[in-house]
């Protein structure tokens, strides 16, 4: 049986509804202050915010948690919640979820994030370490202090000049950064403090459960670019490109790795953008099929794929292919289906197909395939989306293909998340060790233990990924 999750009409069809799939049982009377009222309250609070009584405020945009209404389920919860000072089973049920998707060992709940600066401040710093961030947060600054930590501000100029229009004004100026390590040595350092919503010149970039990454090859005089992979939602992917100002007549293809909808989900709002041009748009064939995963408890997750229809009345040339075909005058090869050469990358057991309207086991997932770039004096450049094949299968894959035996760098996803992938860790990271990329970036499907772990195992070569971060891959 399957968990029915409400979604408007817009949101089926691939478009914003205003129609919500929800409705609001909680009303909450405010007072309606008028402007003398309001001048006189924040004359009276000194005009610090934090000295205004709550029923003095129409709209709270300083309160960031629980003041909204509650869902039906969340009600139902607290009713239901174990409020046992130990051994309670929601403590159990938190931790459980926290270690399947984070892979963290122990779990310590706080109230809030004010108590979760405390306890890190007093575990990582040592009285008399330098803690160098991008400007503070208040409390922030206030538990490094405490802890005997020294706060050394290390973002850029620009941020302490309300007339600067800099785009990103929260930004580590790194010269200083340098700076403070070369006077007093990495070992005074206790950790680099980073606020992620600090200074911003600009909007936002948005994160979600999702993949897309644009591409750029430069060869001569010659310089093409595309997108691998089109993320979850088209909202998400328009706002980044936005934010990036990417222009759609930069694009010159399309790859998707492979059909799963945090891959293709973006694709028809990029299309919808791009304004009917015959953009080549290349996957595997097995890419348009239905898609299903079914859980332990008997739960289904559907796996919309891409609208084979809505893409062709877009005017995009569709180039489906199961073998390895080239990008873009040869400057990029697709590798098309990936050979599966190794004895513990087994696929997903849970995952099906539907195939002549039946649903059948589809563990392979066929139509996974990755993007190689061969940098000169360097060696490949390999770009996975999820490798469902297994990315020790992908990497072995690509220089079979090419004829190239040195792989340089390797991004994306690496589908090593979950219990059914976890035991999948250690033999892979063996594996890339062997292999030995310079570069290697795990990200999206690749899961927080599996990167702890090859963080740990591969130092040198290992990078943290996250939206926006640009990669260039030059030639020595």
């Amino acid at each position: 049986m399957t968990e029915h999750v409400p979604v408007t009409t817009g949101q089926q069809l691939g478009r914003r509804s205003w129609a919500e799939p929800w409705k609001i049982k909680m009303v909450e009377p405010l007072w309606m202050s008028t402007r003398a009222e309001r001048e006189r309250a924040l004359a009276e609070a000194g005009y610090n915010t934090f000295l205004l009584r709550s029923e003095e405020v129409y709209i709270d945009l300083l309160t960031d948690s629980g003041t909204n209404a509650m869902s039906d389920r969340q009600w139902a919860g607290m009713m239901l919640g174990d409020e046992a000072y130990a051994g309670s089973r929601n403590f159990y049920r938190l931790e459980a979820a926290v270690q399947r998707f984070y892979g963290y060992e122990h779990v310590v709940p706080t109230h809030q994030g004010r108590g979760a600066e405390h306890l890190i401040s007093q575990i990582a710093i040592t009285p008399g370490q330098y803690v160098p961030g991008n400007m503070y947060f208040t409390t922030t600054r206030l538990h490094q202090e405490r802890a005997g930590g020294i706060f050394v501000d290390v973002i850029r100029d620009e941020a302490h000049d309300p007339e600067s229009l800099h785009p990103f004004k929260g930004d580590v100026d790194l010269d200083k950064l340098a700076t403070l390590v070369a006077e007093h040595g990495a070992e005074q350092i206790a950790y680099v403090s980073l606020a992620g919503t600090v200074g911003q010149g600009r909007t936002t970039l948005r994160a979600e459960h999702g993949f897309s990454c644009m591409v750029t090859v430069v060869k001569g005089d010659r310089k093409e670019t595309f997108l691998m992979d089109a993320g979850l939602t088209k909202e998400s992917l328009l706002h980044n490109m936005d934010v990036l100002e990417v222009r759609p007549a930069d694009l010159h293809a399309i790859v998707l790795s492979h059909g799963h909808t945090d891959h293709v989900n973006g694709l028809m709002g990029f299309l919808s953008r791009n304004g009917r041009r015959r953009l080549p748009l290349v996957l595997h064939p097995d890419a348009f099929l239905r898609r299903k995963i079914v859980l332990p408890d008997g739960g289904e997750v559907l796996l919309p794929p891409p609208d084979r229809r809505g893409i062709e009345q877009e005017g995009v040339e569709i180039l489906e292919d199961r073998g390895a075909s080239l990008l873009l005058g040869g400057l990029a090869l697709v590798t098309g289906q990936v050979a599966r050469t190794t004895e513990f990358e087994k696929g997903f057991p849970i995952h099906y197909a539907q195939v002549n309207g039946e649903w059948k086991p589809d563990p392979l997932i066929h139509d996974d395939q990755a993007v190689v770039l061969n940098v000169r004096n360097k060696g490949l450049v390999v770009l996975s989306g999820c490798g469902h094949a297994g990315i020790i299968n992908v990497l072995r894959h690509s220089m079979a293909v090419t004829e190239v035996g040195k792989i340089h760098a390797v991004l994306g996803g690496f589908h090593l998340t979950g219990r059914l992938f976890e035991p999948l860790i250690a033999p892979t990271i063996e594996a890339l060790k062997a292999i030995g990329p310079k570069l290697i970036v795990p990200s999206h499907c690749t899961g927080w233990k599996a990167a702890h772990e090859i963080a740990r195992a591969l130092p040198d070569a290992f990078v943290p990924n996250s939206v926006g971060t640009t990669f260039l891959i030059g030639v020595t």
